[in-house]
């Protein structure tokens, strides 16, 4: 029989890395709209989310989550809304 070489996965391309200030986790942005989240200690990625088109306008795209989600502006911050309507900045965005 012929054999066929197995592809190899593919490491995912980060394009940019979501900074939580109060979270030791690292959070990265990949080229195919993945968020992979990153534990220091272990160095193990798990997908956490995706980033999808604006629900808002304001917002360049939305950090969706199973359990929340965030607007991010055009200019990379990371903003959050609480119950009475308010926004307020949770993180920022770099390409660093």
């Amino acid at each position: 029989p012929d054999s066929y070489p197995i592809p190899s996965p593919q490491e995912p391309t980060y394009v940019a890395r979501a900074v939580f200030p109060s979270d030791p986790n690292a959070y990265f942005i990949t080229a195919a709209d993945e968020i992979i989240g990153v534990v220091p200690e272990t160095g193990q990625a798990v997908l956490v989310g995706t980033r999808v088109p604006p629900t808002y306008p304001g917002f360049a795209w939305m950090y969706q989550t199973p359990h929340v989600t965030y607007g991010v502006t055009p200019d990379g911050r990371i903003l959050s809304r609480d119950p009475m309507g308010n926004t307020f900045q949770v993180g920022y965005i770099t390409t660093q």
